[in-house]
């Protein structure tokens, strides 16, 4: 999972967040929902995402 990866940038909780909420963060793009609970994220765009968030800021 990307938030035990990333733990210097963000916590478990932080990233249960972004996911919730990627229809409006704009990381929608980057997940692919399998079933009901199953979520699979792409390692190279949400590298790309989170490259663009540093951007934007």
């Amino acid at each position: 999972m990307a938030g035990e990866e990333y733990p210097h940038l963000f916590t478990q909780k932080q990233f249960n967040w972004m996911l919730r909420h990627r229809d409006r963060n704009g990381l929608a793009h980057a997940i692919v929902k399998m079933g009901e609970r199953r979520l699979f994220l792409s390692r190279t765009r949400f590298a790309e995402w989170l490259a663009n968030q540093s951007e934007a800021a």
